[in-house]
């Protein structure tokens, strides 16, 4: 699956062929964007935009802790997105155990040279 971010049809789409028999934690194409908006809003301080390219998240927009009386961790839809150099696109809609965060990041640990390289780039230029 390759789905633009940009292309809410085809997201919505497939969100809702995942979650067609779901009731509660389900997610939609506009809480999608959301999240990849502050994703980028946070690389935005971190990396320069070229280094983006590559980096894997898993957003869950009903992530959350849930307390240890309810027995279980419930099922929430969620999203795996990758940065390409033209955009955000949805690698693949699942539904499983609820993360205990929005946002999860899978591969940013790859680019621990860039993040070192870009924080000593901002620290030289704002002295």
């Amino acid at each position: 699956m390759k789905i633009n971010i940009k292309n809410q049809d085809k997201l919505q789409a497939a969100l809702d062929s995942v979650q067609s028999k779901a009731l509660v934690r389900t997610a939609n194409a506009s809480e999608i964007e959301a999240l990849v908006a502050r994703i980028e809003d946070i690389l935005s301080t971190m990396l320069y935009k070229k280094d983006w390219v590559g980096l894997r998240f898993i957003l869950d927009p009903n992530g959350q802790n849930f307390p240890n009386a309810y027995k279980g961790v419930p099922e929430s839809t969620q999203v795996e997105v990758e940065r390409h150099p033209s955009g955000w696109f949805v690698a693949r809609v699942i539904r499983q155990h609820a993360k205990t965060h929005e946002i999860t990041t899978l591969n940013i640990h790859e680019y621990k040279q860039e993040l070192a390289d870009h924080a000593a780039c901002q620290q030289v230029w704002n002295q």
